[in-house]
Formats: C-alpha cells, sequence, structure tokens
C-alpha cells in the first residue's frame, strides 16, 4: 500500500490509481490536489475497488444523470464514511423535487458560496446537488481523514460538473464541527481557506444524526454558516434508527429556537446498498423564520 495519498497536478492527470489510493489510505490523509482531468477507466479493473453510477432522477419525466462514487471494494468499521448510505441515496433522489433551484436564481444577491454540504462522506449529495442546480460554487466538507474520498469523487464526476457547473466549481475541504469558523482546502488553489463570513445560501446533510453531541453541533454550524435570507435552506435526511430518535428530537427543538422552521418534511424508504441498518429515512427542508 502507498504510504500517502499524494495527488499530483504536474501532468494535470488524475489516474484511477490515484483515486484508489485516496480511499485506502483516506485514514492515512495527507495532502490532496484535485486534477482538472480524469483519464480513462482501464486501471479500475485492476485496483482493489469499486466505482459505482448511481441514476439521480432530475425531474418527474424519467430524467436522470449518472453520478459516479469510488467506495472500498469492502465495507468495514474503518471506512463507514467511505460508503454510500440509503440517506444520501433518498436525499441525492428527491432534491430536484424540492424547489431549490428558486434559491440561485437571484443573481444580484446570490451568496458567495451557494452550496456547502456537511459530513458529505462520499460526497454524492453534494455532487448531485451542484449538478442539479448548476450552481457555480459548491463546498463538500467533511472531517480531514475523510476529505481525500470526497477529492476522489468529485475528481470521478469531472465531466459532470464541468458541464453543468463550469470548471472549478466545486472543491473538498476540512470544516471540524467543534471549531466551525472556517473551512480549510487541501486541493493546491486558492483560497486555502474562508471563514464563516463567507455564508452559504444552502446546506445540505444526510446521516448526521447519530451521536448526542450532533444536535448542538448542527445548531452551531446552522448558525455559522447558513446565510440570513428568505432564500437560505438547510436540506437535512437521516435514517429513523431508534437508537437515535432522542437525538433527532434534540435537533428539532435547537433548531425551533435558533429560529428555523421546517418547510418541507416527509420519509422516504431508501435502498440499501452497504447493509444498511435502517432503511426509513426522513428529510427536512429548513428555512429562517420571519424573513
Amino acid at each position: 500500500m502507498i504510504e500517502k495519498c499524494l495527488f499530483s497536478r504536474k501532468e494535470n492527470i488524475y489516474t484511477e490509481r490515484h483515486l484508489f489510493t485516496a480511499i485506502h489510505d483516506v485514514l492515512r490523509f495527507v495532502t490532496v490536489h484535485l486534477p482538472t482531468t480524469f483519464s480513462t477507466t482501464d486501471a479500475m479493473a485492476q485496483s482493489n475497488g469499486v466505482i459505482k453510477t448511481f441514476e439521480i432522477p432530475t425531474d418527474g419525466k424519467g430524467a436522470t444523470i449518472s453520478v459516479r462514487i469510488v467506495e472500498p471494494a469492502g465495507i468495514n468499521s474503518d471506512n463507514l464514511s467511505l460508503a454510500t448510505w440509503a440517506s444520501s441515496l433518498v436525499l441525492a433522489g428527491i432534491l430536484h423535487t424540492l424547489g431549490l433551484e428558486k434559491c440561485l436564481q437571484s443573481k444580484t444577491s446570490l451568496s458567495p458560496l451557494p452550496i456547502l454540504e456537511l459530513g458529505a462522506g462520499t460526497g454524492l449529495v453534494g455532487v448531485t446537488a451542484a449538478a442539479l442546480l448548476g450552481s457555480p460554487a459548491a463546498h463538500l466538507t467533511d472531517l480531514e481523514g475523510t476529505v481525500p474520498g470526497v477529492a476522489a469523487n468529485i475528481a470521478v464526476n469531472e465531466k459532470l460538473l464541468v458541464e453543468r457547473c463550469g470548471p472549478a466549481a466545486v472543491r473538498a475541504g476540512v470544516l471540524d464541527w467543534w471549531k466551525p469558523e472556517r473551512i480549510t482546502y487541501l486541493d493546491g488553489m486558492e483560497p486555502a481557506e474562508i471563514s464563516s463570513g463567507t455564508k452559504a445560501r444552502i446546506l445540505l446533510a444526510a446521516d448526521t444524526v447519530y451521536d448526542e453531541e450532533h444536535p448542538q453541533l448542527l445548531e452551531r454550524v446552522a448558525q455559522e454558516w447558513l446565510e440570513k435570507s428568505p432564500l437560505a435552506r438547510f436540506v437535512m435526511c437521516y435514517p429513523m434508527r431508534i437508537a437515535y430518535l432522542d437525538h433527532i428530537r434534540e435537533l428539532w427543538e435547537r433548531f425551533e429556537v435558533a429560529g428555523l422552521e421546517a418547510e418541507i418534511e416527509g420519509r422516504q424508504t431508501g435502498e440499501a446498498t452497504n447493509g444498511d441498518d435502517e432503511l426509513l429515512c426522513e428529510y427536512v427542508v429548513w428555512k429562517w423564520k420571519d424573513l
């Protein structure tokens, strides 16, 4: 196994072997440099990993976009964050029904950061949202150890993202919810970091409520990053695991006290892709009250 996951931009080529180095060495993270091109898929068959293709609906008439996600060949307790779980699939699949395009239509008042994903994991939701909405910028964030996998999945979807969003529109960065004041980027591009003074128009989060500390942390991140605008939305989806129902209730209480209200809510049964223990998922679109 290669000791470091170092993605070179020397020749502007991101090989598939680099992609799987990112996946396999994600917990031994060093530095990621995002590519500008993605080469052929011949090396994939020789790599110990898989690329899954998800057909994501873009309307109610059967049109889809193909989003490719790199995952380890075997999911275990050490690489759970690199798997695509039911709530991510549910959220990606319903994004086109939530009316989010209206949030980005006002060009004169568009937030500098149109889309920000929290706890991105594989980045399926963020990549889908960027492509679906044609966002001029979408930043997919997670903890430092997971960011190489997010970067890999941005790279493997480069053609789709460039066609629908433009070059360099989607970036991967580190956002620690305990210190949510800034996002740090490790792709060699500028800016290398941004502060929460740069507000986001749309926040996205899937399967991010599974710890007793998450309600408080997510409330804090919302206060730091969600633009105070009538167009701002925080879109969440989480599995209805019995063990975490108290956390979900606390999340709702905290968000309502913080001045947010649920604009859209619903439930949908997801598809088991990696042995999910709960397929029933709840989704919520939050907005600021009285704006």
